[in-house]
């Protein structure tokens, strides 16, 4: 639902590789560089190890089907079962000879809110005695069950909260937040419908609705249920409404003027009154943001 944009990614991808590079090259790891490289130059597409590393959502595609079906030998379960299960994903370890994990991916990229469901906070949190931990889970957009060659592929990996790695499991989606021919504002649309003038008082009253906007987002809808999950979020929408009924432009006008200085800027200012982030480039900042941005320009409109 919110793409994962940062104007680092190609650099991070990069870093990503290395350290995947400098734990096969170690002399303890079971399989080498070559071994695994081998086995992608024999099979599929006869690509570089490094290519289905590096490769983003414009490639990924082609790439899961030229080389599902190839005979997985025991060098690409390592992948899967040994340098992502038992070292990237634990936040007690780390790919050999770095400081590299899942939790230091999401920690670079900062995400702090599932990019699938726009309702949870998934930030890293520091202990004492335990260090850096995930509050996250890593989804496999291609399921590593099934494409374990893609285990460790940069773009494949998509943080997540756990409710919706949880329902995705190794379902099938169309939209990845890492495609980058889409905003937030291309793929769906939240709106309301009241079913009585009473919905004031009573939020039951109010409907949240989930509309599609592009065919691809239709099977996320589906799989992590997004039109029943934001179904219980009519009370965000009803206090808005009265916060809308309370801060007319004008008085939003009159706060401005009267509390000089005290806001940076006018964005500032209402994400403050109305408790979210409204831009389309904020929106991966809070959970409920697409939800309450959506409403709040609908309200304008």
């Amino acid at each position: 639902m919110i793409p994962i944009k940062n104007n680092k990614l190609t650099t991070y991808a990069q870093e990503h590789l290395e350290a995947i590079l400098s734990h096969l090259n170690n002399p303890l790891t079971k399989y080498n560089y070559d071994d695994i490289n081998n086995w992608f130059r024999g099979n599929g597409s006869r690509l570089a190890f490094e290519d289905v590393i590096l490769a983003d959502m414009s490639e990924l595609p082609r790439i899961k089907n030229a080389y599902y079906g190839s005979i997985v030998s025991d060098e690409i379960k390592y992948i899967r079962d040994n340098l992502y299960s038992s070292y990237f994903a634990k936040s007690s370890k780390y790919l050999i000879d770095t400081e590299y994990n899942a939790a230091k991916l999401v920690q670079k990229l900062k995400i702090v809110v599932c990019p699938y469901c726009n309702r949870n906070f998934i930030n890293n949190v520091t202990y004492a005695n335990r260090g850096l931990k995930r509050t996250s889970q890593m989804d496999h957009y291609y399921p590593k069950e099934k494409y374990p060659f893609l285990a460790m592929s940069f773009y494949n990996l998509i943080p997540s909260c756990s409710s919706c790695n949880h329902i995705k499991s190794n379902k099938t989606i169309y939209y990845s937040p890492y495609d980058r021919r889409f905003n937030s504002s291309d793929l769906l649309r939240f709106n309301f419908k009241l079913k009585s003038i009473d919905f004031i008082h009573d939020s039951s009253y109010l409907e949240v609705v989930t509309t599609p906007l592009h065919k691809r987002i239709k099977s996320n809808i589906n799989i992590f249920k997004l039109d029943s999950q934001y179904e219980i979020h009519n009370d965000v929408v009803q206090e808005l409404f009265k916060k809308k009924l309370l801060y007319t432009e004008s008085k939003l006008n009159e706060i401005h003027r009267d509390f000089e200085g005290l806001f940076n800027d006018e964005d500032e200012m209402k994400r403050t009154i109305f408790g979210s982030y409204l831009n389309e480039s904020d929106l991966h900042k809070r959970p409920l943001s697409k939800l309450i941005s959506d409403i709040y320009h609908e309200m304008d409109s």
